[in-house]
């Protein structure tokens, strides 16, 4: 890239990720973007499919992480059928 070359020449450095812990240079951002703006993760990735009849977004959830996540998986004969995950107070059966 033309611009990181010309930075590079002055002494800035090409930082090709900003995510090490030391942001000095001249590099891309990793964002999330639709048509050219910043946007949250829901924005991008949930609003465009959130209308799915085989999706269900909860908010207000945690699942207890317990080195295995999920705690079991179904298995049908040729597919999985869901998981079960422990949340909180309860525990449920999330079908695939």
């Amino acid at each position: 890239d033309e611009f990181q070359n010309a930075a590079e020449e002055f002494g800035i450095p090409k930082t090709k990720d900003f995510n090490t812990g030391n942001n000095h240079g001249c590099g891309y951002f990793q964002v999330t973007e639709k048509d050219g703006f910043r946007c949250s993760t829901a924005v991008g990735y949930l609003n465009p499919i959130k209308q799915r009849q085989n999706l269900k977004i909860t908010t207000q959830t945690r699942p207890f992480l317990r080195r295995k996540l999920p705690q079991r998986i179904i298995k049908g004969a040729n597919s999985y059928l869901g998981l079960i995950l422990k949340f909180t107070h309860k525990t449920k059966l999330l079908k695939l």
